[in-house]
């Protein structure tokens, strides 16, 4: 089940995975305001590539369930 603050919450953590900047260039912002987004809960947080490394991801279906839910509370 999504939940309007969380939509992306119901949806399976698979690729394409997008790194920050490629995420912020797809939501069409700046990487600060990506991380700013992430810290309000507006955007999911990056995942882990692997626990050793600091590389993140971000799969796009969950980029894509947050923009949708943003736009159809918008209209």
């Amino acid at each position: 089940m999504t939940t309007l603050a969380q939509p992306w919450t119901g949806i399976e953590p698979r690729g394409p995975y997008l790194r920050p900047a490629q995420a912020a260039a797809f939501c069409g912002i700046s990487r600060c305001t990506l991380y700013a987004m992430v810290r309000a809960g507006a955007l999911p947080a990056p995942v882990r590539v692997h626990p050793a490394g600091k590389a993140t991801v971000i799969p796009q279906a969950w980029l894509e369930a947050a923009l949708s839910a943003r736009m159809s509370a918008a209209a």
